[in-house]
Protein backbone atom coordinates (compact mmCIF):
# COMPACT_ATOMS: atom_id res chain seq x y z
CA UNK A 1 0.00 0.00 0.00
CA UNK A 2 3.09 2.76 0.74
CA UNK A 3 4.71 1.64 -1.97
CA UNK A 4 2.14 2.27 -4.42
CA UNK A 5 1.42 5.45 -2.50
CA UNK A 6 4.73 6.66 -3.43
CA UNK A 7 4.72 5.38 -6.74
CA UNK A 8 1.36 7.63 -7.25
CA UNK A 9 3.03 10.61 -5.58
CA UNK A 10 6.03 10.41 -7.11
CA UNK A 11 4.52 10.45 -10.83
CA UNK A 12 2.33 13.28 -9.72
CA UNK A 13 5.51 15.73 -9.48
CA UNK A 14 6.45 15.54 -12.79
CA UNK A 15 3.71 17.68 -13.41
CA UNK A 16 1.96 15.67 -15.92
CA UNK A 17 -2.04 14.23 -15.77
CA UNK A 18 -1.61 11.21 -14.31
CA UNK A 19 -3.82 8.20 -13.97
CA UNK A 20 -3.58 5.08 -12.10
CA UNK A 21 -5.67 2.39 -11.21
CA UNK A 22 -3.92 -0.35 -8.69
CA UNK A 23 -4.79 -2.36 -6.18
CA UNK A 24 -5.08 -0.20 -3.18
CA UNK A 25 -5.62 3.62 -4.94
CA UNK A 26 -7.22 4.82 -8.25
CA UNK A 27 -6.68 8.01 -9.08
CA UNK A 28 -8.20 9.69 -12.56
CA UNK A 29 -6.99 12.66 -14.61
CA UNK A 30 -4.74 13.84 -11.33
CA UNK A 31 -2.50 16.88 -11.99
CA UNK A 32 -0.65 18.75 -9.45
CA UNK A 33 -0.30 22.56 -11.09
CA UNK A 34 2.18 24.18 -8.69
CA UNK A 35 5.08 21.67 -8.54
CA UNK A 36 8.49 22.60 -6.55
CA UNK A 37 11.58 23.09 -8.28
CA UNK A 38 12.62 19.28 -7.04
CA UNK A 39 10.53 16.73 -6.27
CA UNK A 40 10.56 16.35 -2.56
CA UNK A 41 12.45 13.25 -1.13
CA UNK A 42 10.80 10.67 0.33
CA UNK A 43 11.89 9.22 3.51
CA UNK A 44 10.50 5.81 5.26
CA UNK A 45 10.01 4.89 8.71
CA UNK A 46 10.61 1.52 9.43
CA UNK A 47 11.19 -1.15 12.17
CA UNK A 48 10.91 -4.99 11.07
CA UNK A 49 12.57 -6.78 8.14
CA UNK A 50 9.57 -6.62 6.11
CA UNK A 51 9.18 -2.75 6.51
CA UNK A 52 13.12 -1.80 6.34
CA UNK A 53 13.01 -4.10 2.38
CA UNK A 54 10.32 -1.14 1.19
CA UNK A 55 11.96 1.20 2.77
CA UNK A 56 15.75 0.15 1.43
CA UNK A 57 14.06 -0.03 -2.02
CA UNK A 58 11.86 2.46 -2.49
CA UNK A 59 12.91 5.06 -0.04
CA UNK A 60 15.64 8.21 -0.71
CA UNK A 61 15.86 8.00 3.13
CA UNK A 62 15.73 6.50 6.42
CA UNK A 63 13.04 7.47 9.53
CA UNK A 64 14.72 5.64 12.28
CA UNK A 65 11.90 5.54 15.02
CA UNK A 66 14.19 4.17 17.82
CA UNK A 67 18.01 4.53 18.06
CA UNK A 68 19.02 0.75 16.99
CA UNK A 69 22.05 0.52 14.81
CA UNK A 70 21.68 -2.64 13.37
CA UNK A 71 18.42 -1.55 11.68
CA UNK A 72 20.31 1.76 10.03
CA UNK A 73 22.87 -0.61 8.74
CA UNK A 74 19.88 -2.94 7.44
CA UNK A 75 19.16 0.17 5.65
CA UNK A 76 21.91 1.10 4.23
CA UNK A 77 23.15 -2.77 2.87
CA UNK A 78 20.13 -2.40 0.87
CA UNK A 79 19.86 0.94 0.04
CA UNK A 80 22.99 1.52 -1.31
CA UNK A 81 25.95 4.27 -0.26
CA UNK A 82 24.45 7.91 0.13
CA UNK A 83 21.21 8.05 1.59
CA UNK A 84 20.34 9.93 4.62
CA UNK A 85 19.17 8.16 7.97
CA UNK A 86 16.77 10.32 10.34
CA UNK A 87 16.74 9.32 13.72
CA UNK A 88 15.03 11.47 16.38
CA UNK A 89 14.36 11.87 20.09
CA UNK A 90 11.55 13.55 22.94
CA UNK A 91 13.08 15.76 25.64
CA UNK A 92 11.75 17.80 28.24
CA UNK A 93 13.28 20.70 29.26
CA UNK A 94 11.72 22.14 32.56
CA UNK A 95 12.93 23.76 36.08
CA UNK A 96 13.67 20.26 37.37
CA UNK A 97 13.68 16.67 36.73
CA UNK A 98 10.39 16.25 38.24
CA UNK A 99 8.39 18.42 36.58
CA UNK A 100 9.97 17.37 33.82
CA UNK A 101 8.56 14.00 34.34
CA UNK A 102 4.91 15.39 35.13
CA UNK A 103 4.67 17.40 31.78
CA UNK A 104 5.99 14.33 29.58
CA UNK A 105 4.02 11.83 31.05
CA UNK A 106 1.03 14.40 31.22
CA UNK A 107 1.76 14.94 27.55
CA UNK A 108 2.81 12.05 25.95
CA UNK A 109 2.52 8.87 28.13
CA UNK A 110 1.90 6.39 25.19
CA UNK A 111 5.39 7.36 23.73
CA UNK A 112 6.29 4.33 26.40
CA UNK A 113 3.69 1.82 25.04
CA UNK A 114 6.03 -0.98 24.26
CA UNK A 115 6.39 -3.03 21.11
CA UNK A 116 4.45 -2.85 18.06
CA UNK A 117 1.22 -2.12 20.01
CA UNK A 118 0.95 1.59 19.22
CA UNK A 119 1.07 0.10 15.76
CA UNK A 120 -2.29 -1.14 15.96
CA UNK A 121 -4.52 0.39 18.33
CA UNK A 122 -7.13 1.82 16.54
CA UNK A 123 -8.20 5.16 18.21
CA UNK A 124 -7.29 7.70 20.70
CA UNK A 125 -9.67 6.05 22.62
CA UNK A 126 -7.67 3.26 23.10
CA UNK A 127 -4.14 4.86 23.36
CA UNK A 128 -5.46 6.80 26.55
CA UNK A 129 -6.71 3.04 28.06
CA UNK A 130 -3.52 1.39 27.56
CA UNK A 131 -1.35 4.17 28.09
CA UNK A 132 -2.64 3.76 31.88
CA UNK A 133 -0.07 1.06 32.03
CA UNK A 134 2.43 3.43 31.87
CA UNK A 135 4.35 5.11 35.05
CA UNK A 136 6.20 7.69 35.95
CA UNK A 137 9.15 6.02 36.75
CA UNK A 138 8.98 4.41 33.32
CA UNK A 139 8.81 8.18 31.68
CA UNK A 140 11.61 8.64 33.95
CA UNK A 141 13.65 6.13 32.52
CA UNK A 142 12.68 6.99 28.78
CA UNK A 143 13.07 10.51 28.64
CA UNK A 144 16.20 13.06 29.40
CA UNK A 145 13.37 15.55 31.88
CA UNK A 146 14.95 18.53 33.54
CA UNK A 147 17.62 21.15 32.98
CA UNK A 148 20.80 19.15 32.74
CA UNK A 149 22.21 19.64 29.25
CA UNK A 150 24.63 16.15 29.90
CA UNK A 151 21.55 14.30 30.00
CA UNK A 152 19.62 16.07 26.84
CA UNK A 153 22.72 15.56 25.48
CA UNK A 154 23.43 11.41 26.57
CA UNK A 155 20.15 11.35 24.68
CA UNK A 156 21.11 12.60 21.54
CA UNK A 157 24.17 10.72 21.01
CA UNK A 158 22.09 7.74 21.08
CA UNK A 159 20.79 8.53 17.64
CA UNK A 160 24.37 9.60 16.82
CA UNK A 161 25.69 6.91 18.04
CA UNK A 162 22.76 4.15 15.97
CA UNK A 163 24.80 5.91 12.52
CA UNK A 164 22.32 8.25 11.75
CA UNK A 165 23.42 11.75 9.42
CA UNK A 166 20.79 13.62 11.15
CA UNK A 167 18.73 13.38 14.43
CA UNK A 168 15.62 15.80 15.95
CA UNK A 169 15.22 16.70 19.24
CA UNK A 170 11.73 18.27 19.89
CA UNK A 171 10.88 18.93 23.17
CA UNK A 172 7.74 18.90 25.44
CA UNK A 173 5.81 21.79 27.13
CA UNK A 174 6.55 25.19 27.03
CA UNK A 175 10.02 26.57 28.11
CA UNK A 176 11.45 30.23 28.62
CA UNK A 177 13.62 31.19 26.55
CA UNK A 178 15.98 32.33 28.62
CA UNK A 179 16.30 28.86 30.55
CA UNK A 180 16.99 27.29 26.98
CA UNK A 181 19.18 29.43 26.10
CA UNK A 182 21.10 28.69 28.62
CA UNK A 183 20.96 24.99 28.36
CA UNK A 184 22.00 25.85 24.97
CA UNK A 185 24.82 27.83 25.34
CA UNK A 186 26.34 24.99 27.89
CA UNK A 187 24.83 21.90 25.87
CA UNK A 188 25.95 23.26 22.53
CA UNK A 189 29.00 24.05 24.10
CA UNK A 190 30.01 20.86 25.67
CA UNK A 191 33.81 20.37 25.67
CA UNK A 192 33.29 17.10 26.41
CA UNK A 193 35.32 14.33 24.25
CA UNK A 194 32.98 13.70 20.70
CA UNK A 195 32.15 10.03 20.40
CA UNK A 196 33.37 8.14 17.59
CA UNK A 197 30.57 7.82 15.79
CA UNK A 198 30.42 11.68 15.26
CA UNK A 199 34.01 11.89 14.31
CA UNK A 200 33.33 9.54 11.50
CA UNK A 201 30.87 11.90 9.69
CA UNK A 202 28.90 15.23 9.87
CA UNK A 203 26.75 14.91 13.08
CA UNK A 204 23.44 16.87 12.29
CA UNK A 205 21.10 17.11 14.81
CA UNK A 206 17.81 19.77 14.88
CA UNK A 207 16.66 20.88 18.14
CA UNK A 208 13.67 23.65 19.15
CA UNK A 209 14.59 26.98 18.05
CA UNK A 210 13.58 27.84 21.29
CA UNK A 211 16.79 26.28 22.88
CA UNK A 212 19.44 27.91 20.48
CA UNK A 213 18.25 31.99 20.74
CA UNK A 214 20.75 33.10 23.69
CA UNK A 215 22.69 36.50 22.98
CA UNK A 216 25.74 34.58 24.15
CA UNK A 217 26.21 32.20 21.57
CA UNK A 218 26.64 34.80 18.66
CA UNK A 219 25.43 32.82 16.26
CA UNK A 220 23.94 33.41 13.04
CA UNK A 221 19.84 34.15 13.52
CA UNK A 222 18.33 30.71 13.76
CA UNK A 223 15.37 29.00 11.49
CA UNK A 224 12.02 30.11 12.54
CA UNK A 225 10.70 26.15 13.44
CA UNK A 226 14.33 24.65 13.84
CA UNK A 227 18.22 24.78 14.32
CA UNK A 228 20.59 22.61 12.96
CA UNK A 229 23.80 21.73 14.88
CA UNK A 230 26.70 19.93 13.87
CA UNK A 231 29.89 18.00 15.83
CA UNK A 232 33.30 20.46 15.37
CA UNK A 233 35.62 18.23 15.66
CA UNK A 234 38.61 20.64 16.67
CA UNK A 235 36.56 22.40 18.98
CA UNK A 236 34.50 19.63 20.73
CA UNK A 237 31.28 21.19 20.58
CA UNK A 238 28.12 21.67 19.08
CA UNK A 239 27.87 24.52 16.11
CA UNK A 240 24.85 25.77 14.17
CA UNK A 241 25.06 24.60 10.99
CA UNK A 242 24.96 27.38 8.03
Amino acid sequence: MLEEAVEVMRALWQGDFVSHRGRHYTVANARIYTLPEQPPPVYVSAFGPKALEVAGRIGDGYIATMPDADMVQDFRDRAGPGKPTQGGTKVCYAADQDTGVEIAHRLWANSGVPGELAQVLPSPRHFEQVSQLVTRDMTRDAVACGPDPAAHLEQIRKCVDAGTTRSTCPTWGRTTRARCGSTATRCCRSSAEPDRAATRRRAVVAVPSSLCRSPDLGWRTPVRRGFLLQWHRPKGEWWPTS
